[in-house]
């Protein structure tokens, strides 16, 4: 016996192929499209501030590291790449921030 999806148990043909004879649920479902559409610029710019966060918390605490040896000990190799890499984290959001603008 073959499964069925769960669109093939909820919906008929018509409604499944977006025909005419579909009735409310196509509006329904362009509506729903439309407006994951505008939400997907504000969960990417949220997403893009949080791991900007994220590097400049990582840049704070190498540099602290670096000066005094807390909070991981003083490994200075370690700390000038987390540094490196924070700010390479810091450019990409930047740059991502001004795409989503467009």
């Amino acid at each position: 016996m073959l499964a069925t999806s769960a669109c093939t148990a909820l919906y008929s043909p018509a409604q499944r192929f977006g025909s005419a004879a579909a009735g409310p649920y196509v509006l329904s479902h362009l509506n729903a499209a439309e407006s994951e559409q505008q939400e997907t610029p504000r969960v990417a710019r949220n997403v893009v501030f949080a791991s900007l966060a994220v590097a400049g918390g990582m840049m704070i605490a190498c540099i602290a590291d670096l000066t005094s040896g807390y909070p991981f000990g003083g490994q200075m190799m370690l700390d000038i790449l987390f540094i490196v890499a924070a700010l390479i984290v810091g450019w990409m959001g930047i740059d991502c921030l001004r795409g989503i603008r467009r």
